[in-house]
């Protein structure tokens, strides 16, 4: 954790989390995590990204899929779920995205955005979580979910 103790991780400490590795770990940094409550984080989308090449121009302008848009909501709700139980994962103690209940999409994420992701914990039990989960370029709105 960070001297201004605002639960900021870097890439290193967010791998502690997740088991998650390039080129499918989708949190490139943790800003603020507030066990219990909520986090906040970033995934800067570059053109070297494997869903962003080899395409060309047509695949590089459709932009970051929607579904890996919610797999990064996804991450950042394992980060905060593991940081307010106070573990880390050790053996086979993993969390695993069971569902989404809603997902509205917005503005496309493309090449040089930086997605700002927001989650927020719903209700929180020993064996499931529920979360809403909130994805932004810019202060627009790309996505919008609900998961488990």
């Amino acid at each position: 954790m960070n001297a201004a103790n605002d639960g900021s991780m870097d890439i290193d400490e967010i791998m502690r989390y997740l088991p998650h590795r390039y080129p499918l770990l989708f949190v490139d940094r943790v800003t603020e995590c507030i066990p219990g409550k909520h986090i906040r984080g970033i995934k800067n989308v570059t053109r070297g990204e494997p869903f962003l090449s080899g395409a060309g121009h047509e695949r590089a302008r459709s932009g970051m899929p929607h579904l890996l848009v919610v797999e990064a909501l996804a991450q950042i709700a394992v980060v905060l779920t593991y940081r307010t139980l106070a573990r880390e994962p050790v053996g086979n103690d993993l969390l695993f995205f069971a569902g989404i209940d809603m997902a509205r999409f917005g503005i496309p994420v493309g090449c040089g955005d930086t997605l700002q992701l927001h989650a927020e914990i719903a209700r929180l039990r020993k064996s499931a979580g529920w979360f809403a989960g909130r994805a932004e370029v810019d202060g627009q709105v790309a996505c919008e979910v609900r998961m488990m």
